[in-house]
C-alpha cells in the first residue's frame, strides 16, 4: 500500500530594525509600520500582534520545494519592504532579525502539517525536532522567549481546518540562516512521515523534561539529544533528506548555536 504525501507548510515571523548614522544601535521598527493592512493576510504580513512580521510561503508536499517557496518570500521581503524605508534609513541599516526574537519581541517557526494531529505525532515532534533545535538556539533569548513570554513551549499547537491540519508552534523563527531553515524543514516532514506511516510512538515527555525545555537547560537534556539523534537516522525518510538534516544535526551535536543579531537577509546573501 502506497504511503500517500502530505502538504508542509510555515509562517516564520521575523523582527525589523533599522539605525541611522546617529544611533549607536539598530531600533525595533512595528511591522504594521512598513505593512499596510490590505497586505497584512498576504504572503509578507503581519502576525496577530501586529508588530512583528511572518513570511507564509506556499504549502508543497515536497520539503524542498516549500524551501524553495521560504527563499522566494525571503529575497522579496527585502525588495518590497525595505524600500519602504529608504527615504528615511540607507539599505545598510536595516535588517531583519529571527530567531527567538533578541528579547525584543518573541518570534516563531511555525510549521503546518496537512495530517490530522494524534498525541503521537505531537510527541515525536517535541522529542525529535524540538529538542534538537534547543541546542543551535542561542541563551538567553529562547529562555526569554518560552519563560518570560510561554511562548513556544513543547506541544504547542492549533488545529483547523475541520482537524484535517495543525500547527507545531514550539519552535523559535529559525529562518536566521539558510541551511537551518533547510534541515529544519526537512526533518520535520521526516519526524511525522514516521509516526504517520512507521509506527513512531513516543511517549508524551515528562513535566520535569518540559521545565529543562523551557529553561534551557541543555546538560538535562543531552541524553534525550543523544536518543533523538540516533532515532533520527533510522528514520525512513532520512536518507532522502540525508544532506540537508546532517547539516542541522551536525550544528548541533558541535553545540554551534545560530547568531541571533545576524541579519537575515545577509545570511541568505540578499544584501
Amino acid at each position: 500500500m502506497s504511503k500517500p504525501f502530505f502538504t508542509i507548510g510555515s509562517d516564520p515571523e521575523f523582527i525589523l530594525q533599522s539605525k541611522d548614522k546617529e544611533l549607536a544601535d539598530y531600533e525595533f521598527v512595528e511591522a504594521h509600520d512598513l505593512i499596510p493592512d490590505s497586505d497584512c493576510r498576504k504572503r509578507i504580513g503581519c502576525d496577530g500582534c501586529s508588530e512583528t512580521g511572518e513570511l507564509r510561503p506556499r504549502y508543497s508536499s515536497d520539503p524542498l520545494i516549500h524551501f524553495k517557496n521560504l527563499q522566494a518570500l525571503i529575497r522579496l521581503s527585502r525588495t518590497k519592504y525595505v524600500n519602504s524605508l529608504k527615504k528615511y534609513f540607507h539599505l545598510d541599516d536595516i535588517r531583519m532579525i529571527a530567531g527567538s526574537g533578541l528579547g525584543i519581541r518573541p518570534v516563531g517557526g511555525h510549521i503546518q502539517f496537512g495530517v490530522a494531529l494524534d498525541p503521537f505525532i505531537l510527541n515525536s515532534l517535541d522529542r525529535y525536532l524540538s529538542i534538537p533545535l534547543l541546542f543551535v538556539e542561542l541563551e538567553p533569548y529562547n529562555v526569554d522567549r518560552r519563560h518570560s513570554h510561554s511562548y513556544g513551549t513543547l506541544s504547542n499547537t492549533r488545529s483547523y481546518n475541520y482537524d484535517k491540519r495543525f500547527e507545531y508552534r514550539t519552535p523559535a523563527s529559525w529562518i536566521l540562516e539558510p541551511e537551518i531553515a533547510l534541515g529544519t524543514i526537512c526533518l520535520a516532514y521526516t519526524v511525522v512521515w514516521e509516526s504517520k506511516y512507521n509506527g513512531l510512538k513516543p511517549e508524551k515527555l515528562g513535566k520535569e523534561v518540559q521545565d529543562y525545555f523551557i529553561l534551557s537547560d541543555k546538560k538535562k537534556l543531552k541524553p534525550y539529544l543523544t536518543q533523538a539523534l540516533k532515532k533520527i537516522r533510522k528514520m525512513e525518510l532520512y536518507p532522502q533528506y540525508l544532506n540537508q538534516i546532517d547539516y542541522l544535526l551536525k550544528r548541533i551535536t558541535k553545540d554551534k548555536v545560530w547568531k541571533e543579531k545576524e541579519n537575515v537577509w545577509k545570511n541568505w546573501a540578499y544584501v
